[in-house]
Order: structure tokens, then sequence, then C-alpha cells
């Protein structure tokens, strides 16, 4: 569950596991996701790697409109508390599909910064 910020992009961890070969250095196999794509992937990391933790911000928001069509990249505008309006690409949106964000649909970005980390749409 952990937030980790490597080569630029948001990873969270699903699970971490040691590993050494005989007299050799220990390494780390990390699974993750890759917060920008959606998809798991590994990584191995030396014993001596250091990397980003991250603790993002949570913001509630409410979905106004879906913009955007045919080929050009779609985009959910959401409101956030202060009814600011926060542009996120359609394609953040894991699993969801478009129908299912409609007006007034809650959704939670976690922010890092002004960086979105995390797009999660409650059930």
């Amino acid at each position: 569950g952990m937030l980790l910020l490597m080569e630029d992009k948001y990873w969270e961890v699903k699970e971490w596991a040691a590993s050494k070969q005989g007299r050799g250095s220990a390494s780390y196999n990390v699974t993750y996701d890759d917060l920008e794509t959606g998809k798991e992937k590994v990584h191995r990391f030396s014993s001596s790697s250091k990397v980003t933790k991250v603790t993002p911000d949570k913001a509630d928001c409410m979905v106004m409109y879906v913009q955007g069509s045919g080929k050009e990249e779609k985009v959910v505008v959401l409101a956030d508390e202060e009814f600011n309006e926060v542009e996120v690409s359609l394609s953040r949106f894991h699993g969801v599909a478009e129908k299912d964000l409609s007006e007034g649909k809650k959704v939670v970005l976690w922010k890092d910064d002004d960086a979105i980390v995390k797009v999660v749409v409650p059930q």
C-alpha cells in the first residue's frame, strides 16, 4: 500500500520479497501498480537502493462532466471541495467505464503537491 515516486512515475506497492543468492548481496523484488497506466509490474532493487516515499493529500471531488470525443483525449472535469475545476484524463480512471462517471458521482483524488497520484471511484 506504500506509494513511491520512481523514474518520475507514481507506484503503489502491492508486495515485496527479499531474496539472496549464496554469498551475494541481498536484493528486493517489488510488485507494484503503475498508477498512471494501472498495469502491474515487478522491479528488482539492490540492497543499497533508495526510493522516495510519497504521502499524498486526499481530496474529495464530484464529477461535473466528461469532455472530448472521437480520437481526442477525453477529460473528466471534477469539482473539488472549494468548487475549483480539476481536469483528469479519462485514462487515469482504471477499470471504470465512462458511463459510470455520471454528473455528481463522488471521486477521491490523491495528490502530491499539484500532481495527481491516484484516482479512486468509490463503489
